[in-house]
């Protein structure tokens, strides 16, 4: 194991040998989850930003994941730089010079085993520690993230990967909906399961599709489903079909809210299309330049459809106005 000596101009101070005479090389390596044997080179530098410390690690046979045959071909290097959080005074980077192989038989590429982290730019010890100390009470993904370096959006996206909450049992009156969720991997939406009389959240599912709703309800046991007997949704049909399949007991409701949506909207389809049938009318008496004038009967009919249009088109909202005037 060696430490680098770059000079102050470059922005960087030499580490003493302090460290070093009191830790041993294997003690150190510990820090970073190696052994020794594993090891090609290990040095240490000291920024203004923190600890940098580069590895290598050792050369040796690997499996394609491909083909499965060994090989030992190295393509080329990749400086991946990934935040270790285990120094509490100063901020603390492994620079991993990443290897990657070629598959001599089917030309594949792949990287190295990767010791450091379960993927992505935080090591494993990083990962350790956020969610050791969003066990206490009184964390805050803030606070965890500026103690450790990294983001509060970091924070999240580990205790969302890595922590999962066990569901509360299912009440006798149960509500489903959906709320759009970018970063869901199987779908724009995720379901909320909710009590519908204490406004608690039951669980909350990555996808409502019906065939992950379907497999997510069966692993309940059916004592359990019996004990539903109310489940209020929405008007879309995928919840009604997973209801009458998981709930034998249950009763289908519509909340009001959605009932009086959709009946606005189908009264609005019938306003636009009596509406675009008195436009047609206009269109085809309005009399036309270079053309003689139309009849009386005609002018009369045009003022009708006229009147009826303008009403239609801009005092719609009578027809849903509870004014008994109107």
């Amino acid at each position: 194991m060696k430490t680098s000596n770059n000079s102050p101009a470059d922005n960087e101070v030499a580490e003493n040998d302090t460290p070093n005479a009191l830790i041993s090389d294997n003690d150190l390596l510990k820090f970073f989850n190696l052994e020794r044997e594993n090891v090609q080179d290990f040095s240490i530098t000291r920024r203004k930003d923190g600890m940098y410390v580069n590895i290598t690690l050792n050369k040796t046979w690997v499996q394609c994941p491909v083909c499965g045959h060994m090989t030992s071909r190295v393509k080329d290097y990749t400086d991946k730089k990934i935040t270790h959080s285990v120094l509490s005074i100063t901020n603390c980077y492994i620079i991993y010079h990443a290897r990657r192989y070629e598959c001599p038989h089917c030309k594949k590429t792949f990287y190295e085993n990767n010791p450091f982290t379960f993927g992505g730019r935080l090591s494993v010890a990083t990962v350790f520690n956020v969610l050791r100390d969003l066990k206490a009470p009184n964390a805050t993904f803030t606070d965890v993230a500026r103690r450790y370096g990294i983001s509060a959006t970091s924070v999240i996206n580990i205790f969302d990967k890595h922590v999962h909450i066990s569901r509360r049992q299912l009440p006798e009156c149960l509500a489903l909906d959906e709320v759009y969720a970018f970063k869901s991997h199987d779908s724009d939406y995720v379901c909320v399961i909710m009590d519908y009389l204490d406004k608690k959240i039951v669980d909350v599912l990555p996808s409502r599709r019906k065939y992950n709703l379907l497999n997510y309800f069966m692993l309940i046991p059916l004592e359990e489903r019996k004990k539903v007997k109310y489940v209020s949704f929405d008007m879309w049909e995928t919840y009604r079909i997973v209801v009458k399949h998981v709930f034998p007991d249950a009763c289908c409701i519509t909340d009001h809210f959605h009932v009086i949506q959709e009946l606005t909207r189908r009264v609005d389809r019938v306003r636009i299309r009596v509406q675009n049938r008195f436009r047609k009318t206009i269109n085809t008496l309005k009399p036309k330049k270079n053309n003689k004038t139309i009849t009386s009967e005609e002018l009369i009919e045009l003022e009708e459809a006229s009147r009826y249009y303008y009403v239609l088109k801009k005092f719609n909202w009578s027809l849903a106005s509870t004014n008994k005037k109107y």
